[in-house]
């Protein structure tokens, strides 16, 4: 709590009341003499009190009552539940890495230093339950990491956000350029890779046309699309 008083007019005030205060003795101490000593004095002391009393009610005193609190800053982790993370590559499998780190030191060391909000995404995104589970599953192909970031920018605007938490592969789908958007982020932004950074073996067919019509023991010509990838 604390005394606050106007501080255009105070010095002002102050000068005055010296001012005062001194006419005051000035002018009542003949009056002391027709008193005994300790009465004229009480008389002008009482006197000088009201007079200090008067500017110091002119100084406009306000009382100013400041209660506050701390809260721990709060950090977004975004999960990549995508499938793409049920693949193992030759650094082992991303889903089980995934689920060690959740249940590592460094989760358990941020959760007691910051207020920590877990989201799981890949197409969409959706609050992951607290605390944590021993492991996370999979869910839908797409990953929109942009997505995830846009969630954090828009959480930054209401909350005291310290940082975002990336744990993904880093293969987006759909969704925004993440680099643009964390590039308009004015909080940091810490991604750790989950998996080999080199592409794993796999082939697809992408294209084919044939004939809507075929007739038995007769050949038709396909036309096919492969795409293979990793080595």
């Amino acid at each position: 709590m604390s005394l606050d008083f106007d501080a255009q007019s105070t010095g002002w005030i102050i000068f005055s009341a010296l001012a005062a205060a001194a006419l005051t003795v000035l002018i009542y101490r003949h009056t002391t003499r027709l008193l005994p000593g300790r009465a004229g004095w009480s008389l002008v002391l009482l006197r000088l009190c009201s007079v200090f009393l008067l500017f110091f009610l002119l100084c406009e005193p306000a009382t100013r009552l400041v209660a506050g609190r701390s809260e721990p800053a709060h950090v977004a982790l975004f999960v990549d539940v995508s499938s793409s993370m049920g693949l193992s590559d030759r650094l082992g499998n991303r889903q089980e890495a995934i689920n060690r780190f959740l249940t590592g030191e460094t989760v358990q060391s941020l959760q007691k230093r910051y207020r920590l909000e877990t989201y799981g995404f890949a197409e969409t995104i959706a609050p992951l339950a607290t605390p944590l589970p021993d492991s996370i599953a999979p869910l839908n192909a797409a990953t929109d990491i942009g997505g995830a970031l846009d969630l954090a920018k828009s959480r930054s605007l209401t909350d005291r956000l310290a940082g975002v938490i990336l744990l993904t592969d880093g293969n987006t789908t759909v969704g925004r350029d993440p680099l643009r958007v964390a590039a308009s982020l004015e909080i940091p932004v810490f991604t750790i890779g989950i998996g080999d950074t080199l592409e794993l073996r796999d082939i697809a067919l992408t294209d084919h046309r044939a004939n809507d019509i075929a007739y038995v023991d007769s050949r038709i010509p396909v036309e096919a699309t492969l795409r293979s990838q990793g080595t």
